[in-house]
């Protein structure tokens, strides 16, 4: 999605929320429109550049609802209630994508990698010269060090 998409939809969304609260007494049309630009404009800047339009919908709730706990009048939100509200849920937005992107992995070796750190059991097979325990070692944060807690002293019959 790019600045310019990303614009046309938090201006859809912006003017749908400004509907429900009263423009400034002192707003001509003009004003109005020039605020309304800087609102989206401001708001945008916010936004991380690498995101999808369902992820900036749901961004764009969050910022919502951060105005409706902190507007006390009917009157528009100021620009800086605006920004602030931005940054509170593009942080909170990204605390969440990330835990999400840490826990739920598919990556072998990433879930392989996040149960040695938790000492749980892993596959024989990582523990084994060949190439499953050289790519753990070449693309995780797993050391040798790390699999030789997993190495097993054997007697040979």
């Amino acid at each position: 999605m790019d600045y310019t998409q990303r614009t046309k939809q938090i201006a859809t969304w912006l003017h749908g929320l400004l509907h429900r609260y009263k423009p400034p007494p002192e707003y001509d049309i003009a004003t109005q429109r020039h605020t309304l630009d800087l609102f989206v404009t401001d708001i945008n800047s916010r936004v991380r550049n690498k995101i999808t339009t369902d992820q900036l919908s749901l961004l764009l709730e969050k910022v919502d609802s951060k105005i409706r706990t902190k507007q006390s009048s009917r009157i528009w939100p100021t620009n800086k209630m605006f920004i602030e509200a931005t940054i509170e849920a593009s942080n909170d937005f990204a605390s969440v994508t990330q835990l999400t992107a840490d826990t739920f992995s598919l990556d072998p070796l990433k879930i392989t990698e996040k149960r040695i750190k938790n000492g749980q059991s892993i596959s024989d097979s990582y523990l084994k010269d060949g190439v499953l325990r050289e790519k753990l070692l070449s693309f995780t944060s797993i050391t040798a060090e790390d699999l030789r807690n997993y190495e097993v002293d054997t007697l040979n019959d």
